[in-house]
């Protein structure tokens, strides 16, 4: 059966979320190699440890983490194994990324900007000081940046799921997406996997730095 994964590679705590296609059959997860920022795949050895936060169709591919194999022959597909012996509670369908962008959001009588808290393929939070009850139905738009370094701009609409009271007059929302088409979807998934890239990367060179400065600290 051919389905669409959500996955998280782990890098000590960090993740790298990804979208990608993947057959099931039996115990067996034929995964597509993922792919980094500038489309060369990411060749993961064996034992490597992938979580599964879902599947497009929510029934084709269990959540959990699973391990890598072998490849296939062409090398374009992982064939992973899940592992029952880990525990998966995550109850988020998709992985969430901290991404402080500009968000316009209306619920059709107000109109406010705002900064998105953090994005994900299926909605995103925000703060604000005007309130927006449970299950209003609103409206916006954000702009993220592609792989050109140029801008897109993404239209939505949204349900508010949840309030959270921060201050007596400060909110933060989270929101679920509606009806989200498909091409959007591909945009808002790009930009989140460009921006976890670019994290993981700097997060490296601080560690590389810090471990020099160590080292210079050292020399007598």
């Amino acid at each position: 059966m051919n389905t669409t994964v959500y996955l998280v590679l782990p890098s000590n705590d960090y993740g790298i979320a990804a979208k990608v296609h993947a057959q099931v059959a039996h115990d067996t997860l034929l995964l597509e190699v993922p792919k980094d920022l500038n489309g060369e795949p990411l060749y993961l050895p064996r034992g490597y440890e992938i979580l599964i936060e879902s599947s497009q169709d929510g029934c084709a591919c269990r959540p959990g983490w699973y391990v890598v194999e072998e490849y296939t022959q062409n090398y374009s597909h992982l064939v992973m194994k899940q592992q029952p012996q880990r525990p998966f509670n995550n109850k988020r369908r998709f992985h969430r990324v901290h991404v402080p962008i500009q968000l316009v959001i209306s619920d059709g009588s107000v109109t406010t900007h705002e900064m998105v808290h953090d994005l994900s393929p299926g909605g995103l939070s925000f703060q604000s000081k005007l309130s927006f009850p449970v299950d209003t139905r609103v409206h916006g738009k954000i702009s993220l940046v592609n792989k050109s370094n140029a801008f897109d701009t993404v239209s939505f609409e949204a349900v508010v799921k949840n309030v959270r009271i921060l201050d007596p007059i400060t909110y933060q929302y989270g929101c679920a997406f509606v009806d989200m088409p498909g091409w959007k979807d591909a945009i808002i998934s790009s930009f989140l996997f460009m921006c976890q890239i670019k994290q993981r990367h700097k997060m490296c060179r601080d560690c590389l730095m810090q471990q020099q400065g160590v080292c210079r600290g050292r020399v007598h």
